[in-house]
């Protein structure tokens, strides 16, 4: 997850969960942005749950597959298909 999160702070910057880690651990050093970065898997685990269960996506995130999101950020028709080592996890 912590992986995860710099490729997030990297590909997805102008996302709401990328500028709250910038606005509260960017002049910081060492310890400080480790314990940043935990807050943020945490906050983003959550967010990405949301995403799997209800198909909200997180605040400012963008999407490659734009086609398949209302203007609300919900899902809309066309399929999206989640998996994890081949396991369906989730099917809109």
């Amino acid at each position: 997850m912590v992986e995860l999160v710099w490729c997030w702070l990297r590909y997805q910057p102008q996302s709401h969960l990328a500028q709250w880690y910038r606005r509260r651990f960017a002049e910081k050093a060492g310890r400080s942005r480790k314990v940043g970065v935990i807050a943020l898997v945490r906050k983003l685990a959550i967010a990405l749950w949301r995403f799997l269960e209800q198909g909200s996506v997180p605040e400012g995130a963008k999407l490659k597959t734009s086609d398949h999101l209302a203007a609300d950020g919900q899902l809309k028709g066309g399929t999206v298909t989640v998996r994890r080592d081949g396991e369906l996890l989730a099917n809109w």
